[in-house]
């Protein structure tokens, strides 16, 4: 009997390995995304930021206190339970096409 529950443990262990290869390549390519889209919004954040006498030059700092505050909170973010929330998909997608059409 010890070694079925041996083999369900490594079984289990895999598929939660597995599963957590997966959810890192599905942010990575969500990030790459993000970042391929917005391209040319970063870019003249970029420009901004080294302008003299700009209002933009808080750009990059933006991300950097959203980091700080992600970190902070990473105890309790780390406990949570994730769930889909079908929709924050369409806002995304809204936000997506505009962003589109904006450009």
């Amino acid at each position: 009997m010890e070694m079925a529950a041996f083999l369900q443990n490594v079984t289990t262990a895999g598929r939660q390995t597995r599963q957590r290869r997966e959810e890192w390549v599905f942010a990575f390519l969500t990030a790459a995304g993000v970042l391929l889209l917005f391209r040319s919004t970063l870019s003249w954040m970029n420009q901004r930021f080294f302008e003299e006498n700009t209002y933009y030059s808080h750009g990059w700092l933006i991300p950097v206190a959203i980091a700080f505050l992600l970190w902070q909170r990473r105890e309790a973010i780390a406990q949570a339970q994730p769930r889909i929330c079908w929709w924050g998909l369409g806002i995304v997608r809204a936000a997506v096409f505009f962003h589109l059409t904006a450009q």
